[in-house]
């Protein structure tokens, strides 16, 4: 048992039914949401790859690391303010890319207004401080300051 070359030890270690019972999230979803699943719609078979891959390495085992468990909170928290799962399947992407982070969602960086998902990153200067927010899909550039009493994260 590893964590993608390394020791499990400090990294934690959750059944899915285990962080279904800590997240009150059904183990299936969780299931569904970090191994994928294929599902029929109008007669045809469709694949949804997984949302993110977990940081264990354990073969046929359906088990979380505290990391992963952080994942499914704050994504179950994205869909309850109104994001759907299709949104935040494209939005994983985008996320990893440019948080390079391979779990954006637990990164505390992508805020939402129940419609859209924002993220938020330091400006490139080193001098500047200050936060810029960016819409997640349009890469357009939002004013903080304005924006952020709407914005919500997880």
């Amino acid at each position: 048992m590893t964590v993608k070359g390394n020791s499990l030890i400090g990294v934690g270690l959750y059944t899915t039914t285990e962080a279904g019972r800590l997240t009150g999230i059904h183990p299936t979803t969780i299931r569904r949401w970090l191994y994928g699943h294929t599902r029929t719609k109008n007669g045809q078979i469709i694949k949804d790859e997984p949302l993110w891959y977990s940081q264990i390495d354990i073969a046929d085992e359906k088990n979380l690391s505290f990391r992963d468990l952080m994942e499914v909170r704050a994504l179950n928290e994205f869909k309850m303010a109104g994001l759907s799962l299709q949104l935040l399947r494209k939005a994983t992407i985008i996320a990893q890319k440019l948080l390079n982070d391979k779990y954006p969602f637990s990164s505390k960086k992508l805020k939402t207004d129940g419609e859209k998902l924002y993220i938020q990153l330091k400006k490139d200067s080193e001098i500047d401080e200050k936060i810029k927010t960016i819409e997640i899909f349009s890469k357009q550039q939002n004013f903080t300051r304005i924006i952020k009493q709407s914005l919500t994260d997880t």
